[in-house]
């Protein structure tokens, strides 16, 4: 039996045996064990030493809390064969992945540009906003994903307002979380965590089969975040499926990202939003209302029929055609693909996709929902489902994200564009949104005759100045006093105390016959020193 003291979420022990047996079997000892702790066991890969075998514990949440210690049992184990178990943890990384308190991201905390603190590498992924790259950083070697946006006047504005939705939601386990950022004259990079797993959409369509309660797992994480945000008076209002992304390959946790749309409701209603994905948008997004939080939820109800039926139930043969399906609640319902879908998951779906905002349900009920309760518990003949729809989906996905992503610069047209554009898309194929640079101006050399400066007579008259005080009256002029006038008064005072105090000077005064009731002379202030 061996301790480990202090371990880290999903720590990596190794366990080394002299002689070859089966994969052990053990059992983690806690004061109380955790509900949701899951122990994977597996074999190291055949190029290493065979008599070697490592395991993973991920998700021990109480250990990430208390610390307890905790004791591995080997069972199985012959006597005469001993073990050794390694904890591998990442200090840094625990801190930083655990659940707890973000910290605030202040901008340009660090001189320079990305570059001079990160190495930036492939990239990952591009939008209508701005290019995902991969980068490590220089003094700590970890991994994070940096998001460089282009842009100027209101798109400056739309960069520093996702800047700002991130920080104040920085301790959310299911949003994307904020790490760093650098901003330019023209330019904003954010640092965010690596989601190593990618796009939950394109790591399903990966698989042949997909049940039904691994989609409720997945609905009930984003509810999470959904009402993280909602709690804090934030709603998303650009929700959609390429938003999702998973923690890790092959992975079951997921985050959310892209907040640019992201904005502060402190009423029942805030101005309307002409931005998003056609197929994605509540219908009050469509006709020009107020937006509340039952957008996040209508987009959540669309997300969710995804991935249970693999079609879109909006989605036309182009941008304005989904448009006015939304506008008018005109849904397809595909009755073969839910067939085998149980009757809360369609209740759920139903609840969600009402077309008044009013009576849809919010975040708190679709948690109590019998369904997300019901994935808690998955049974183990659940019905697996097709997921061809799906691929055939994502292909489509693909290509309407191809054709809006930016090349460098800022991209963000209006919803209603598709209505006049003759493409009917919001993002037209072939059009040019690049700024175009500042023109170069034509230098001409100057003529001599440029640097003549004409001569002009100075020699005029001012006129007659009528004023007998030679002062230009005005609300702002006044009078500065050039003489004392009272300096005589003050003089004969000085030079009686002065007599009073000095012998010599009362004397000097007397043999002059001063008389202290006349003023002096000039000639005697001269000779006294006293001058105004």
């Amino acid at each position: 039996m061996s301790l480990a003291e202090h371990p880290r979420r999903r720590p990596s022990q190794s366990v080394s045996i002299p002689s070859p047996l089966d994969s052990p079997s053990f059992a983690p000892l806690f004061p109380a064990p955790p509900k949701n702790m899951l122990i994977a066991m597996r074999k190291t890969p055949a190029q290493s030493d065979p008599d070697c075998i490592s395991f993973t514990s991920a998700d021990a949440k109480s250990r990430i809390l208390d610390y307890t210690p905790w004791r591995l049992r080997m069972l199985r184990v012959t006597v005469h064969s001993s073990c050794m178990v390694h904890v591998e943890a990442d200090d840094i990384g625990f801190f930083w992945m655990g659940p707890g308190s973000g910290r605030s991201v202040t901008m340009n905390n660090r001189r320079g540009t990305l570059e001079d603190h990160y190495d930036v590498g492939d990239e990952l992924g591009r939008g209508t906003q701005g290019v995902v790259y991969h980068c490590v950083e220089h003094h700590t070697g970890r991994n994070f994903a940096a998001k460089s946006m282009w842009g100027k006047d209101q798109f400056k504005t739309w960069m520093q307002n996702e800047f700002e939705m991130m920080n104040a939601l920085n301790s959310c386990k299911q949003i994307v979380r904020l790490y760093d950022a650098y901003e330019g004259p023209k330019n904003m990079v954010l640092v965010t965590e690596l989601c190593g797993g990618g796009d939950l959409l394109g790591t399903l369509t990966q698989h042949q089969y997909l049940t039904e309660y691994e989609v409720c797992h997945y609905v009930r994480q984003i509810l999470c975040a959904l009402e993280y945000m909602h709690d804090r008076c934030i709603a998303h209002l650009g929700l959609n499926v390429g938003d999702i992304l998973l923690t890790r390959p092959n992975g079951i946790e997921i985050k959310i990202g892209d907040l640019s749309l992201a904005r502060n409701i402190r009423i029942s209603k805030v101005a309307p939003l002409d931005y998003g994905m056609p197929e994605f948008v509540a219908p009050e997004v469509a006709n020009g209302e107020g937006v509340t939080y039952a957008a996040d939820m209508w987009s959540l109800g669309i997300i969710t029929y995804l991935l249970l039926s693999g079609t879109s139930p909006f989605r036309g043969e182009n941008d304005r055609e989904t448009l006015t399906r939304v506008k008018k609640g005109e849904m397809s319902f595909d009755m073969e693909a839910f067939r085998h879908i149980s009757d809360e998951a369609k209740d759920f779906i139903a609840k969600l996709l009402l077309f008044k905002p009013d009576v849809r349900m919010n975040v708190k009920d679709a948690l109590l929902h019998p369904w997300i309760k019901k994935c808690l518990d998955p049974p183990g003949d659940a019905y697996k489902i097709n997921t061809d729809r799906l691929k055939s989906y994502y292909a489509k996905f693909r290509d309407w994200y191809s054709n809006a992503s930016c090349k460098r610069w800022f991209r963000r047209r209006t919803l209603a564009s598709c209505f006049t554009h003759p493409s009917k898309m919001v993002y037209p194929p072939g059009e040019v949104y690049t700024p175009p640079e500042s023109p170069e101006r034509d230098i001409v050399p100057a003529e001599p005759e440029d640097y003549h400066v004409p001569h002009r007579k100075y020699s005029y008259e001012l006129g007659l100045i009528k004023n007998e005080s030679h002062y230009q009256m005005g609300p702002d002029t006044y009078l500065l006093q050039l003489r004392d006038v009272d300096f005589p008064c003050r003089l004969r005072s000085y030079m009686k105390v002065a007599t009073d105090r000095s012998p010599a000077f009362a004397m000097s005064m007397r043999e002059n016959d001063y008389d202290y009731t006349v003023s002096p002379s000039p000639s005697q202030e001269a000779v006294w020193g006293y001058r105004n």
